[in-house]
Parts: structure tokens; C-alpha cells; sequence
């Protein structure tokens, strides 16, 4: 059943839908003779694409979701015990600067876990996060 979910995810996204899309139209392409079909199958394929990769237009798609959730404010009710700071990805690399091995949304979540922590100096801290693969984990990556 979590295999099944995962695929009809996939299916659903925009960029897998777009891709399958036009590989529709390059299937009714060479199997048939309906042209005008598999024209439309790739244009639509293409400017999807192209649509969904231009800032602007992806940008205007995202801002409602965006605009849903506030940013944090301190509460009335008392501080703040515990900062979590959630993981994204990361890479290992000794050779660039350890903000640079962090993933840009992984920037932005530590940044922000910084400005709630500065809020209330007395809470703690927790970053969180894999390993993927390297030796060390995300969170461990961000306490060096």
C-alpha cells in the first residue's frame, strides 16, 4: 500500500505528469498517424514545463500556500522552552564553507531556528536531520 501511495504521488506532481505527458505524445507520435493528437500532447508537454520552471509563474502558484502559515510569533502565554530545527539536505565537503554544504531551505530553517533562539536566549536548541549516506548527519553538520 506505501509503494502504491508513492507512485500515484509521483504521477501527481507536476513535473512526473508533464514528463508522462509527453511521452504520450511521443508514443501516439510513432504509433499512429494522428499528428494533430501527439502535436498537442507535446506542446502541452513543453509549455507546462516551461511554465512550471519560470520563477514568476511558480512563484504566484506557491504564494497562497505561503501566505497560509505566519511567520513566528512570541507567544503571550510564557517562553519558550525548545527550538526544533528540522533537516533538509546536505553535503560533505571539506573544501567549501560548512553554510555552503547546507541545502537553501536548510539555510532558511536554521536561520529562523537562530531568530526564535535569540528570542528567548534561555531555550534549547535541537537541530535534527539524516545522515544520507555520509558519515555525518545533518544536524551534525550544522554544530560544527
Amino acid at each position: 500500500m506505501f509503494e502504491l501511495k508513492k507512485i500515484i504521488t509521483a504521477f501527481i506532481m507536476p513535473l512526473p505528469a508533464l514528463l508522462i505527458i509527453g511521452i504520450v505524445g511521443l508514443l501516439v507520435l510513432w504509433l499512429s498517424n494522428r499528428k494533430w493528437l501527439a502535436s498537442l500532447f507535446l506542446v502541452i508537454s513543453l509549455v507546462g514545463i516551461g511554465l512550471i520552471s519560470f520563477q514568476p509563474f511558480s512563484s504566484s502558484l506557491l504564494m497562497p500556500l505561503e501566505r497560509e502559515y505566519k511567520g513566528f510569533l512570541p507567544p503571550d502565554d510564557g517562553p519558550v522552552d525548545f527550538v526544533m530545527v528540522l533537516g533538509n539536505s546536505h553535503v560533505v565537503d571539506d573544501e567549501i564553507p560548512s553554510t555552503s554544504e547546507l541545502s537553501r531551505a536548510a539555510l532558511m530553517r536554521l536561520a529562523e531556528g537562530i531568530r526564535i533562539h535569540r528570542l528567548y536566549p534561555n531555550s534549547k536548541m535541537i537541530l535534527s536531520g539524516y545522515d544520507g549516506g555520509y558519515e555525518v548527519s545533518h544536524a551534525g553538520c550544522w554544530q560544527e
